[in-house]
């Protein structure tokens, strides 16, 4: 099993990449100016002991900078990219987590401002996936009724009454991949409710 550790700081790899290209071309030009200083040393023949110390001091500088862009530079996961994330790192944590099932007492389409004010956002393994925004009334564990405005992919089934089920994680990982967002949110209500929102085929 993925744990949430590893997840995090592969993630955290991932952004790292972002800087690389610019790490890269610094390394370039701090190498392309110790050559020029190592060429200057070499080639002059007038140069005082005072700027053969002052050439000197300067190369270990430029040396200093090319060893910690160096080490920097080994430091970054190539292999790492967004899509190879989600596949091999987020995806299997997401499908670890416990799900979670409250029953559907009543729902409808919420408005735009309640979507803007109190709307949670899903997030779906599959990129494909059809989900609605829709307001539901759910009764939790303690019998206490909820009003919440999510994201679901919705189902119809041979069944009589309507529940939703979810994934949440405890922390956060990114803005996108939080605590607040819910993870493979769907909706099943029965055969014969009439939805104006798509309806998942594939149960």
């Amino acid at each position: 099993m993925v744990s949430f550790e590893s997840v995090q700081d592969a993630h955290t790899k991932v952004l790292a990449l972002n800087d690389a290209p610019l790490t890269i071309a610094a390394e370039i030009l701090w190498t392309f100016i110790g050559l020029c200083i190592i060429v200057d040393f070499f080639k002059s023949r007038k140069f005082t002991f005072g700027d053969y110390m002052a050439r000197i001091v300067l190369l270990i500088m430029v040396l200093a900078a090319g060893a910690f862009l160096t080490q920097k530079i080994m430091a970054y996961d190539f292999s790492l990219d967004q899509k190879t994330w989600k596949q091999n790192y987020l995806n299997p944590y997401i499908q670890s987590l416990p799900v979670q099932e409250k029953e559907v007492v009543d729902f409808k389409q919420p408005t735009k401002t309640q979507i803007d004010k109190t709307g949670i956002k899903s997030n779906y393994l599959n990129p494909n996936s059809k989900s609605s925004w829709v307001q539901l009334l759910v009764r939790d564990s303690k019998n206490q009724l909820k009003t919440i405005t999510v994201q679901v992919v919705i189902h119809k089934e041979n069944i009589k009454k309507s529940y939703v089920k979810y994934r949440k994680m405890k922390k956060s990982i990114s803005s996108t991949y939080n605590e607040q967002a819910y993870y493979e949110t769907h909706l099943y209500v029965p055969e014969g409710y009439k939805i104006l929102a798509p309806v998942s085929k594939d149960d």
